[in-house]
């Protein structure tokens, strides 16, 4: 069960609005394009959270912890 819970914060996690990145030296005000990450990452983290959902619902079908 616990499996299942860490599987779906990880999808959640996944889907939520990407942050932006401000490049710059710091205590100076130009003004830089915002920097978003890779989406890979964020691809990588829902494979990973539907892998841990898939594995939770076998084990309690199999009748495991």
């Amino acid at each position: 069960m616990i499996t299942v819970a860490i599987g779906i914060f990880l999808v959640v996690l996944s889907l939520l609005p990407g942050f932006k990145f401000y490049e710059g030296r710091l205590g100076t005000r130009q003004v830089l394009p915002p920097i978003e990450p890779a989406w890979i990452g964020r691809l990588v983290i829902l494979m990973a959270g539907l892998a841990a959902i898939l594995d939770g619902i076998w084990q309690i079908h199999r009748g495991g912890h």
